[in-house]
């Protein structure tokens, strides 16, 4: 009996954790270098969640009971959002593997388009409908 109770409190934990709110993304620009796609002239911009440890494993795991990503239909449950400094979202993540992986995010826009000067990003836990909002970084 005291192994039912403590399963119990176990699980009623564990659910409270994942529906708690979502940390703020402490976003960092790595870098932004020059690059040549495809016979295109691109600028390749990196970018980290400095504070990804803060983020639960179980926020990314596939969630094939969710709207798909195209035709993937194991995308996370988490995606993430890059928006530039017009509130224009410029590119976004829907299969993320798991809060390690937000240690290096890139994402490329051609060299001829204008260029951000700003950009911040928003995490979508699709599951409990909850948004975080980053800080917003400039770029130099």
């Amino acid at each position: 009996m005291k192994f039912k109770h403590l399963a119990l409190v176990i699980s009623l934990t564990a659910a409270t954790a994942i529906a708690q709110d979502l940390p703020k993304p402490q976003l960092r620009l790595v870098a932004v270098t020059d690059h040549v796609n495809n016979g295109h002239e691109v600028k390749i911009y990196e970018i980290e969640v400095v504070n990804r440890d803060e983020f639960d494993n179980d926020l990314f795991i596939a969630a094939p009971v969710l709207p798909p990503c195209g035709e993937n239909a194991n995308a996370s449950r988490t995606w993430m959002n890059v928006y530039r400094e017009n509130k224009r979202r410029v590119y976004g993540w829907c299969v993320i593997p798991s809060s390690a992986a937000l240690a290096s995010l890139k994402f490329m826009i051609p060299a001829a388009d204008p260029q951000p000067k700003k950009i911040s990003i928003d995490m979508v836990d699709r599951a409990e409908g909850k948004v975080a909002r980053s800080n917003i970084i400039k770029i130099e």
